[in-house]
């Protein structure tokens, strides 16, 4: 009865990090931890996050998408005051890890004109309307 929404992974990075793969063990822990874990005052948001990465190790995802991954988890605890306390301890890391991603950025920002004129075309064919729902 759990509800997760996987790898939640910004749409420009998921030719990168798709939703789903070996890493969905991971993510599923990680909302759980979030959800439950965090709030009950069990851990705190680094040990959280820490968790994710070593299970992503465990689950075999090679280290480069590893560290991506557990980079954008915590830029995600730096936005969320629920999960922000301990952020500037990994400041550093988190830094390092973002400067040696930016050679990507520009795959990110083709991705992200892409998907621009892409809404745009669907936008002028279908004139706004929503499409694909039923109605009964």
């Amino acid at each position: 009865g759990y509800r997760t929404d996987f790898a939640s992974v910004p749409r420009i990075a998921v030719w990168l990090i798709p939703r789903f793969g070996r890493w969905t063990a991971a993510a599923i822990l990680h909302d759980y931890l979030i959800t439950d874990a965090l709030p009950a005052g069990l851990l705190t948001p680094v040990d959280v996050d820490g968790l994710f990465r070593r299970i992503l190790r465990e689950e075999g995802v090679p280290p480069v998408k590893r560290y991506l991954m557990w980079a954008g988890v915590r830029w995600g605890a730096l936005v969320n005051p629920r999960r922000r306390a301990g952020w500037a301890r990994t400041a550093p890391q988190v830094l390092a890890i973002t400067a040696a991603g930016l050679p990507l950025a520009p795959v990110m920002a083709a991705v992200a004109l892409g998907l621009a004129a892409y809404g745009l075309a669907e936008a002028l064919a279908t004139r706004g309307e929503h499409t694909g729902t039923l109605s009964t």
